[in-house]
């Protein structure tokens, strides 16, 4: 027998590869007495027999495509999953026995009542309509809501405390189903906090109640004042002269008894002071009459001895003893100043009188000549009451219009052509409240005022026009407190509620021995030497009562003395027992018990 083939059937007969029994590629592995397949992808098996898509395991006429070692089916519509056997009506998606259609690729549920949603998994209960946490049951096409105490209603959605009971920012808080009890802030009370200082209004007439902290106030109309409003303007008696006071709108209205007139009937004959020279005036109907003092007399006390001018050549008169007297100017003299005493040369001259202009008023000055016998530039007389004529020479002439046109005696004012103010303002400095210098035209300027402020210089403080009158009655002035005008008594005064004024905080009478000083809204006594107490009305008591006993000072002295020299007297018996250190014990035992005796009986 040939050898090669021997060996060859011996191999066939021990390889368990040698018979290539893996498929499709598959490469083979012996071990021992058996094999292992190593398949090429997608094949498996013992022997990579098995293809994932042979048979082709999608359904429908699915298309089986090879992944991986697996496959994936390509399904016709409208079957889906991983075999393409399900539609999308199998399982029914439609929950709570809703139908399922099939439309195109997807479906459609046609749900029951009261079911819906797009799987008809929505019902009376989805979402949960009961709050704070109920319990919700369906009930037919309804639902039933079972509620956590405290909560109640058809969807638990009563609260005893929402919304808040609990007014004016009080805290609420359950105490059982419907129960709930309210916590107050300061100064609040009540079952719901509803009481507070300004429940029941306090304030009358119309006045707003606020609160200051845990106190109140009240804003009053402008036609009433006091500490509830009580008062009206008319109380404190505004019409002068038996005017009859009404209350008018936000003020007050006096009707006047003729002849008088004003605002407060303060305007009558008698206003004016028509009776000269300390003459009295007496309203005398509509009219009014002056009893003189002598030596006056005439309608309005205006003849005297002085009105017929009785004094020559400028010279004073003056009243004495019911006659006139002269005061002569030089060189005259006599009773009438009608003798000249000697004689004087006229005068010739022109005047330099200078006038400076100010941002709101024209300051000149005056300059009286006599003799004046020649005058150089030009002047005018005057016939307004107030005037200034400018001429062609930059002279400006003034003068009384009451004035005679005898040059010899007249008053002359020269300036330059430009003695006029310029304006309401030149800077922001002008103008009150805050106001701003605003340039208008060429050489004049306005103010900007502030909001509330007007007038040329913002001085009006608009909000408090109508409350100005009131505000004055009570000795307060008018302030801005979160956008109201409300009264407000001045530095130094407080509202007194009983007289419903503001008063002077440093009363004489608060301090009895001493001097009263402001501080803040309240003030503080400085007594005077022997004087004690908030209202400085106690006296010091004796001094002998503040010093200590001179014994207790001379004892305690004498005690510090006493207890120095024991201490000296022990250090000394020290050192001898050190100089003595070699004496018998004795001898020192006899030393100390001396020093003990000093230490035990020398204080006393």
């Amino acid at each position: 027998m040939d050898i090669g083939l021997l060996v060859k059937i011996m191999k066939h007969l021990t390889d368990p590869c040698a018979s290539e029994p893996c498929q499709n590629n598959g490469v083979c592995v012996a071990t021992q007495d058996h094999f292992k397949c190593i398949c090429m992808s997608p094949y498996f098996g013992e022997t990579c027999s098995e293809d994932p898509c042979t048979p082709n395991p999608c359904q429908n006429e699915g298309k089986c495509k090879h992944e991986g070692e697996g496959f994936k089916c390509v399904c016709k519509t409208p079957f889906r999953g991983e075999t393409c056997k399900l539609d999308p009506c199998s399982p029914n998606p439609c929950e709570n026995d809703g139908r399922c259609e099939l439309i195109g690729n997807s479906f459609n549920c046609t749900c029951k009542n009261p079911y819906h949603g797009n799987n008809c998994e929505l019902g009376t209960c989805t979402p949960n309509p009961c709050k704070n946490e109920g319990e919700c049951e369906e009930d037919g096409e309804s639902y039933k809501c079972t509620c956590q105490s405290p909560f109640h209603g058809e969807t638990c959605e009563q609260n005893p405390c929402e919304p808040n009971p609990c007014k004016n920012n009080g805290k609420c808080y359950i105490t059982g189903e419907d129960d709930f009890v309210c916590l107050c802030e300061e100064p609040f009370s009540g079952e719901r906090c509803e009481k507070g200082p300004c429940s029941p209004n306090p304030c009358q007439n119309g006045g707003s109640c606020t609160i200051f902290g845990n106190d109140t106030r009240c804003l009053c109309d402008s036609a009433y004042f006091g500490e509830y409003c009580e008062k009206d303007l008319c109380s404190k008696l505004p019409c002068k002269n038996n005017g009859k006071c009404t209350i008018d709108g936000n003020g007050f209205k006096c009707e006047c008894e003729s002849p008088f007139i004003g605002e407060e009937c303060e305007k009558g004959p008698c206003s004016s002071n028509p009776c000269l020279n300390n003459g009295g005036c007496k309203v005398d109907g509509n009219t009014f009459s002056c009893e003189c003092v002598p030596p006056y007399e005439g309608t309005h006390c205006e003849t005297g001895p002085c009105s017929s001018n009785p004094c020559l050549n400028n010279g004073g008169c003056r009243v004495v003893d019911l006659t006139f007297r002269c005061d002569c100017k030089p060189p005259y003299k006599g009773n009438q100043c009608e003798m000249r005493d000697g004689t004087e040369p006229d005068i010739s001259m022109t005047p330099d009188i200078s006038m400076t202009t100010f941002s709101d008023s024209i300051m000149t000055r005056n300059v009286t000549y006599q003799n004046i016998t020649e005058v150089t530039g030009s002047y005018s007389w005057i016939t307004s009451e107030t005037s200034v004529v400018t001429s062609e020479d930059n002279a400006t002439t003034t003068t009384d219009r009451n004035s005679t046109n005898d040059i010899m005696s007249s008053t002359l004012e020269q300036g330059n052509r430009n003695a006029s103010p310029k304006g309401i303002c030149e800077t922001d400095s002008d103008c009150l409240n805050g106001g701003t210098c605003r340039k208008v035209k060429k050489k004049e300027h306005t103010c900007d005022c502030t909001e509330n402020f007007g007038g040329i210089r913002c001085e009006v403080n608009l909000p408090c026009v109508g409350l100005n009158q009131s505000c004055r009655i009570m000795n307060a002035v008018c302030v801005i407190v979160d956008s109201h005008a409300m009264c407000e008594c001045p530095n130094g005064t407080l509202y007194h509620k009983k007289s419903g004024l503001c008063e002077d905080i440093c009363d004489p009478r608060k301090c009895l021995h001493g001097k009263c000083e402001v501080i803040g809204k309240t003030y503080k006594c400085n007594c005077d030497q022997g004087y004690t107490g908030s209202h400085c009305d106690e006296k010091e008591r004796g001094n002998h009562e503040n010093f200590v006993p001179w014994f207790t000072v001379i004892a305690s002295i004498n005690l510090f003395v006493c207890v120095l020299l024991i201490g000296m007297f022990c250090v000394i018996c020290q050192i001898k027992r050190l100089e003595n250190f070699i004496l018998e014990k004795e001898v020192i035992f006899d030393i100390l018990p001396d020093c003990a005796d000093m230490m035990t009986n020398g204080v006393g």
